[in-house]
C-alpha cells in the first residue's frame, strides 16, 4: 500500500507486480475480494480497524505465491438512515449511524434551512422537489474528517387518465402528474383488470378484459426509507366491444365436413354487432356471415379460424383459434370386382395404412387381416375400412358377383299359329346368354323373345348360359303350324239400280263359319251365301273361319250399272224464295260425279255453268239467276257430263221450264 494507516474518508490504493502475472486476486480483509488485470486498485472500507490486506498473482487462471500486509482504518466514517413519515409525507427522521469519535456533527437538509448540530435530526421538507441530505463528521483526535450525502423527494402526484370508454383491444395510457423526481422509483399498476405490472410513471396498456372498472390505482415505491403512496383513478374506465367466442373441434380429419359454432354476443347488451368476417386459414377469402357454413378441409396441417367482428359503437376484435387436419388413411382393395360360381372361394387384399377392419364379418375368414379369404353364399359387397390413430377413417369395397345354378323354364311349353301367322317364344330365367336351335324363321336366334314365323310345326330349344360359363340348362317349345282355310269369293258383279244380287264363294272344306261385311247390305251375314239389292256400288268382303280357327278372306265388288235413268232433271222449277224446287240441280244414283253442267237460254248464252262436283247438291244447282238477277220465265236448255260408278262417261241435254 502507498501508507498504514488512513482515514476512514479515503479509498486505500494499493500495487503489486509479479512476474508473468496477467491478473491478480485481490482480498480487502473487509470481506470484498476482487480479481483486477492492472497491477493497482483502490477500495474505500466501511468499516474502522485493521485490515489484513493479501494479493494473489494468477497466470491464465493458475494462482502463484501470495502476499499480504496490514492496514490501519482511523478516525471517522460517516453514515446516515432516513425515513418519512406516512401521514406526513414530506417529514423525514435522519438517524445518525456513523463509527469512530464524532467530535463534532452537521446537518444539512439541502433545502435552504439552517445547519443542526443534533447527532440525530427530524425536518419536515416542503410538499414537492429533490433535496441534498449532508452530514459532516469531524474526529478531533485523529484530525480525520467525513461527510455523506443522500437525495430527498417530495411530491403530491396524481392519476390521470382521459377515457371513460375504450374498445377491448386498444391502448389507454395512465399517467402520474406532479411526480416524484426519483429515477430508482418503482411503480406497481392496478388497472383494467390485468394482473398488476411492474412498469415506469407513464402506463400505456392494452385492455385486454371486458368490464366496469372502478378500482384503477397504481404504487408508487421510493425505496425502504418512503412511505408507499397509492394513487387512484378518480373515474371508471368501461372496457367494451364484442364478446368473440365459436365452438369448434380442435382437429379433424381431412375431407371431413363439420360446423362451427358463434357463439360471439356484445358484452353491452344495448350494443349490436354489425359485420362479421371468417378466414378458414385455406385462402384469403373471407366469409361475411355470422354463421359459417359447414367447413371441409383438404391437406393435413394445422390452420387457424380467425373471427374478425366490429360492433355499432366501431370496437372491433379478432379471435383465432387453431384446427388440426389429419391426413385419411390410404386404403385399396384388390380385386375391386370379382365373379365366382356358386360355392367357390375368393381371396381379397387390402393395401391400407392404419388398422383395418373387414364387413360382413358371416363370409370372412378374418375381419382385421390384410388378407382375407370370402365364400358368399350370393352377389354381395364386401367392405373395408382403415382407421388411424387420429380416428380418421377410410372405406372401401369390392363387389363380389356369385353365379347361381338355374332351370330353364318356357313360358309356354307350346305355342299354336295359323300358317303365315307369327310369334314369339321366351324361356325363363332372364339375363342368360341364349342360342335357340334350329335359327330357321327366328327374327333372331340369340335374342330372349325371338319372332317366329314357321312353315310347318317345329320345335325350337333354347340353351342358356350365364356370362361366365358356371351354369347352364335348355328347354324346349313346340310351335305348331296350323292350316288355313280357303274362300273365293268369285268375280265382280254389275247390276241394275235396284236389282236383287248373290254372291256364291267358294270354300274348302275346313271351313266352318262365315262373316259378311258390311253386313248391314246383305240379308244374311253369316251365311255362306250373301244376299242383298244393289242401290249403290259396294264392295262385300268374306271372312271364313277353319275348324282350328284360322281365318282366310276374299271380296267382290257389285256395282249399279249406267244409264240415262240413273239421272232425274225436273221439268221445271219455280225460283220464288219459297224454299220448294227453287233449285234446279241433278239428281242421281249410280252416279260418281258430275264433269260439267251447263244452262243456256234461248238466244244461246250461258246463263250457269259448274264443273267437277258431286251430284245430288242442292246447293250446288242454279237458282234461276244470272249475275245477280232473276232471269226471265221459260224455257232454257242444259248439258250435262256424268261418270258413273263404273267410271264411264256419258253425256246428257235436256230442257227446264223457268217459272215465276
Amino acid at each position: 500500500s502507498d501508507k498504514a494507516v488512513y482515514c476512514g474518508s479515503e479509498s486505500p490504493s494499493f500495487s503489486e507486480t509479479a512476474t508473468n502475472a496477467n491478473s491478480y486476486n485481490w482480498d480487502f480483509g473487509d470481506g470484498l475480494i476482487e480479481t483486477v488485470l492492472g497491477t493497482q486498485v483502490n477500495h474505500k472500507y466501511t468499516t474502522l480497524g485493521f485490515k489484513t490486506v493479501k494479493v494473489t498473482p494468477l497466470f491464465n487462471g493458475c494462482a502463484g505465491k501470495d502476499t499480504s500486509f496490514i492496514i490501519n482504518i482511523i478516525g471517522v466514517i460517516a453514515t446516515f438512515d432516513f425515513a418519512n413519515t406516512c401521514g406526513t409525507k414530506n417529514r423525514f427522521a435522519f438517524t445518525n449511524t456513523s463509527q469512530g469519535n464524532q467530535s463534532t456533527t452537521a446537518w444539512d437538509f439541502g433545502d435552504g434551512s439552517m445547519p443542526v448540530t443534533t447527532s440525530n435530526a427530524v425536518h419536515t421538507y416542503p410538499t414537492s422537489g429533490t433535496f441534498t441530505a449532508s452530514l459532516a463528521i469531524t474526529d478531533n483526535i485523529t484530525g480525520c474528517k467525513d461527510a455523506i450525502s443522500k437525495d430527498i423527494y417530495t411530491a403530491r402526484p396524481s392519476l390521470i387518465n382521459p377515457d371513460l370508454s375504450i374498445c377491448r383491444k386498444t391502448i389507454t395510457t395512465f399517467d402520474i402528474q406532479n411526480n416524484y423526481a426519483n429515477p430508482n422509483a418503482i411503480y406497481t399498476w392496478f388497472v383494467v383488470g390485468l394482473p398488476p405490472v411492474a412498469a415506469g410513471p407513464t402506463y400505456a396498456v392494452k385492455a385486454s378484459v371486458h368490464g366496469l372498472f372502478t378500482n384503477n390505482f397504481v404504487v408508487i415505491n421510493n425505496g425502504g426509507q418512503y412511505c408507499q403512496d397509492t394513487l387512484y383513478l378518480n373515474h371508471s374506465i368501461l372496457v367494451r366491444g364484442p364478446q368473440l367466442s365459436f365452438n369448434a373441434p380442435p382437429a379433424v380429419c381431412e375431407g371431413a365436413r363439420f360446423d362451427i359454432n358463434n357463439t360471439s354476443t356484445p358484452f353491452i347488451p344495448g350494443d349490436n354487432i354489425i359485420s362479421w368476417s371468417w378466414n378458414y386459414g385455406q385462402s384469403p377469402m373471407t366469409d361475411p356471415v355470422r354463421q359459417p357454413r359447414q367447413i371441409t378441409y383438404f391437406g393435413q396441417g394445422t390452420y387457424n379460424i380467425t373471427l374478425v367482428a366490429q360492433d355499432n359503437k366501431g370496437c372491433s376484435d379478432t379471435l383465432v383459434k387453431p384446427i388440426t387436419v389429419n391426413v385419411i388413411p390410404f386404403l385399396r382393395i384388390l380385386p375391386r370386382a370379382d365373379t365366382l360360381c356358386a360355392g367357390q372361394k375368393d381371396t381379397l387384399i387390402a393395401y391400407h395404412e392404419g388398422s383395418i377392419v373387414w364387413s360382413p364379418s358371416s363370409i370372412l375368414s378374418c375381419t382385421t387381416c390384410d388378407t382375407v379369404v370370402v365364400s358368399p353364399p350370393a352377389s354381395l359387397n364386401v367392405f373395408a375400412t382403415a382407421t388411424t390413430t387420429f380416428g380418421c377413417t377410410r372405406k372401401d369395397s369390392a363387389i363380389i358377383t356369385v353365379y347361381q345354378p338355374f332351370t330353364v323354364v318356357p313360358v309356354a311349353d307350346a305355342v299354336q299359329i295359323c300358317f303365315t301367322d307369327s310369334t314369339r317364344i321366351n324361356v325363363t330365367p332372364p339375363g342368360k346368354v341364349i342360342p335357340w336351335t334350329p335359327a330357321t324363321y327366328l327374327s333372331n336366334a340369340n335374342a330372349y323373345n325371338p319372332l317366329v314365323l314357321p312353315q310347318a310345326s317345329t320345335i325350337y330349344t333354347a340353351s342358356l348360359v350365364d356370362s361366365v360359363g358356371c351354369f347352364s340348362g335348355r328347354a324346349n317349345v313346340l310351335v305348331v303350324v296350323k292350316s288355313l282355310p280357303k274362300v273365293n269369293a268369285g268375280p265382280d258383279q254389275i247390276v241394275a239400280y235396284g236389282a236383287p244380287f248373290s254372291i256364291v264363294p267358294i270354300y274348302s272344306s275346313n271351313a266352318r263359319t262365315y262373316n259378311w261385311t258390311p253386313a248391314n247390305l246383305l240379308n244374311c251375314p253369316t251365311c255362306p251365301v250373301g244376299n242383298g239389292v244393289a242401290f249403290a256400288p259396294q264392295t262385300y268382303t268374306i271372312k271364313v273361319t277353319s275348324d282350328s280357327g284360322c281365318i282366310a278372306r276374299d271380296s267382290v265388288a257389285v256395282y249399279v250399272e249406267c244409264k240415262f235413268g240413273n239421272i232425274l232433271m225436273p221439268a221445271a222449277f219455280t225460283p220464288n224464295g219459297d224454299f220448294t224446287n227453287d233449285v234446279f240441280y241433278p239428281m242421281t244414283r249410280g252416279i260418281q260425279s258430275i264433269k260439267r253442267f251447263s244452262i243456256f237460254n234461248r238466244f244461246g248464252e250461258v246463263m250457269f255453268t259448274r264443273n267437277n262436283f258431286s251430284p245430288n247438291e242442292r246447293s250446288l244447282g242454279w237458282d234461276g239467276r244470272f249475275k245477280g238477277l232473276a232471269q226471265a220465265q221459260g224455257s232454257y236448255v242444259y248439258i250435262l257430263e256424268a261418270v258413273c260408278d263404273l267410271g264411264e262417261t256419258f253425256s246428257k241435254k235436256g230442257s227446264v221450264l223457268l217459272l215465276r
